[in-house]
């Protein structure tokens, strides 16, 4: 990791990329496993190995192995100043077919990309078939099989706006001053895809898109609201359940529900 003054040429990025082959989105210790930061990161080594002298890279966040993205920010900063058409077209050259940069542009020192983050869209994918779906699908959605009563999910989704204490709905990882997050807006559409064929992205014509949008979330956050919304629409959880293990007062010892495969999930788009 380089300080600024070895690296004063700074760009702001968009990536989107399927999470199915990589362990998550930050870089490991160990350099054999791979992510998405340390692909981005050989990319930008091999772009210019004799001019750039030093580099590092920061993004709005992180995801888990096997979650996708379609609007990960970030910031590249470099010792070079290369040319922004030069800089996207290398690094696509070079990043693995699931990495795509989708935007680049030249940013000021003080952008940062968490710090002046507003606000944060995930979509979570799902259906409820009770047929396996198709070998291509399995990367891109979750199914779940079960009986659920979908109104149930409307409902409950409502619950989660506001300002709450996710203390229960999370799970521990790099340590956090606060478990208080606030949810602009949650809500679930049924998605028809129009499509003459079955390829495009490889996903079924029918299913459903959970959407929320908050000024952030905790590790696995997201994926144990789907997980309790999908426990609640099976009958598992009652209301009253569901309610005190958001509003209640204090942290449970177990969680109530299981957390929701990563393979449904999508870093939509980040808001500055």
């Amino acid at each position: 990791m380089s300080s600024n003054k070895h690296c004063p040429y700074h760009y702001k990025v968009i990536l989107e990329y399927c999470g199915a082959n990589y362990f998550g989105m930050q870089t490991q210790n160990d350099e054999a496993i791979p992510t998405i930061q340390s692909e981005v990161e050989k990319a930008i080594a091999l772009l210019s190995p004799k001019k750039i002298s030093a580099f590092k890279t920061a993004w709005s966040g992180r995801t888990d192995a096997g979650v996708h993205a379609m609007g990960q920010v970030g910031k590249i900063s470099l010792s070079l100043e290369i040319p922004l058409e030069g800089l996207f077209m290398g690094l696509n050259s070079i990043l693995p077919p699931d990495i795509r940069l989708k935007h680049i542009e030249a940013c000021p020192e003080t952008f940062h990309p968490i710090r002046l983050a507003k606000q944060k869209t995930y979509y979570y994918l799902f259906t409820n078939e009770k047929k396996v779906t198709n070998a291509f699908a399995s990367s891109f959605i979750s199914n779940v099989s079960f009986d659920l009563d979908i109104q149930k999910i409307h409902q409950a989704l409502k619950l989660f706006e506001g300002t709450h204490n996710f203390q229960n709905f999370y799970n521990e990882g790099t340590p956090v001053k606060s478990t208080v997050r606030t949810i602009f807006e949650a809500k679930m559409n049924f998605v028809t895809q129009q499509k003459d064929h079955d390829f495009g992205f490889m996903l079924p014509k029918n299913y459903y898109m959970i959407q929320l949008t908050g000024n952030g979330f905790l590790k696995q956050m997201i994926r144990l609201i789907v997980g309790h919304l999908w426990s609640y629409a099976r009958g598992h959880l009652s209301y009253k359940q569901l309610q005190d293990a958001l509003d209640g007062p204090q942290k449970l010892t177990y969680k109530l529900a299981l957390v929701a495969p990563p393979n449904g999930l999508y870093l939509a788009k980040v808001d500055y």
